[in-house]
């Protein structure tokens, strides 16, 4: 008996397999993304302007906790706007 290999064949495999591989990656990419977006913080994101409705800069935003009594500041940017992140529920 005689096994023929040849570089089709060999190719072919190879190309299975690295099918096989991206599958199971995009698979494990899909899940992983999905379980990030289940958090239990929120985020507020704004601009802060005048009744002109100029941006104004560097101002003081605060969050209040009354659970913890916990106080937050941050300030606007260049373009007046502010970010507060991984807020618990109910502040």
């Amino acid at each position: 008996m005689t096994v023929k290999f040849t570089m089709k064949s060999h190719l072919a495999e190879s190309v299975r397999g690295l099918r096989a591989a991206m599958i199971l990656l995009a698979a494990a990419f899909l899940a992983a993304t999905t379980s990030v977006g289940q958090t239990s913080t929120g985020s507020l994101i704004g601009r802060v302007t005048d009744p002109s409705q100029a941006v104004i800069l560097d101002a003081t935003v605060s969050r209040f906790n009354n659970s913890t009594n916990q106080k937050l500041d941050v300030h606007s940017d260049q373009i007046g706007l502010y970010a507060l992140s991984a807020l618990p529920p109910g502040t």
